[in-house]
């Protein structure tokens, strides 16, 4: 019989039940012979450190050999990248902050200061559905970007799609940056709005309502800017040139990102 679970071959056949369970079972074996290859092999691009290459490399092996199922796709993409590869930085403080009615938001900021408000500028980071904030790639992102700008890194661990709607989750992420920039010592003009991957899409759309609200006669709370990251806005668009152009450096291939926009924003 067919898998149930959706998974499919670059050609679009069906895996096989047999075929889901052998990829699944041998995932963690092509993992470790991804971080071997790594010390030996030529980077995949000039400019990336060892560490990029590995931390793309183990990506790519999970994305490719994980049926289509989101709580797969979600748990791969968290812990595929080992901490080793973005490793979080030292001296900062991480704290949890619990917003109400199920919402907790996580606070990077450099260990030097008494209290994150204390921060020279601060941002809200929006990490893609199929990410929380606790994953291994995006603590070691946040910690560090705490360093190198002196910044209080706020990520939200919103309610995701395709399990909540996709406004849910932009009311949350609209609750916790009120919530911050009504924080003392935070002006919108120390404030920024950064996202990577599908995020950059709830960025957008959090920066939108917050215009909107503006527009409406709401005080201005807007940001300073905003900062994309490889952001992916056009959910509809997968036969590109540059799928099959970048497909040997991109973590992310057409079949699971396919699945992920329809799940995410109803769309084929």
């Amino acid at each position: 019989g067919k898998d149930k679970s959706g998974g499919e071959d670059g050609s679009g056949a069906k895996w096989t039940q047999l075929e889901t369970t052998w990829r699944l079972s041998t995932l963690p074996f092509r993992l470790a012979h991804t971080a071997i290859a790594a010390n030996w092999k030529p980077r995949t691009r000039p400019s990336w450190s060892k560490a990029l290459d590995q931390a793309v490399g183990s990506l790519r092996t999970c994305t490719a050999n994980t049926p289509l199922n989101m709580a797969l796709i979600r748990l791969v993409t968290e812990r595929g990248v080992p901490s080793s590869a973005v490793p979080e930085a030292e001296d900062v403080v991480r704290l949890t902050q619990d917003l109400g009615n199920g919402l907790k938001v996580r606070v990077h900021y450099p260990a030097g200061l008494g209290h994150y408000s204390e921060a020279e500028r601060f941002f809200v980071y929006v990490q893609p559905p199929t990410a929380s904030s606790a994953s291994n790639g995006h603590r070691g992102l946040a910690s560090r970007l705490a360093l190198a700008c002196s910044a209080a890194v706020v990520m939200v661990d919103y309610r995701r799609p395709p399990e909540s709607e996709r406004g849910e989750a932009l009311e949350d992420l609209e609750k916790a940056y009120r919530w911050l920039v009504h924080q003392p010592g935070v002006t919108p003009a120390q404030l920024l709005v950064a996202a990577d991957g599908l995020g950059a899409a709830l960025g957008l759309n959090l920066l939108t309502s917050l215009r909107d609200a503006c527009a409406a006669g709401e005080p201005d709370i807007l940001p300073a800017g905003c900062v994309l990251l490889s952001p992916w806005t056009d959910l509809t668009d997968f036969s590109s040139p540059s799928w099959a152009k970048h497909a040997e450096v991109d973590h992310l291939d057409a079949r699971v990102a396919a699945y992920v926009a329809e799940h995410y924003a109803g769309l084929a």
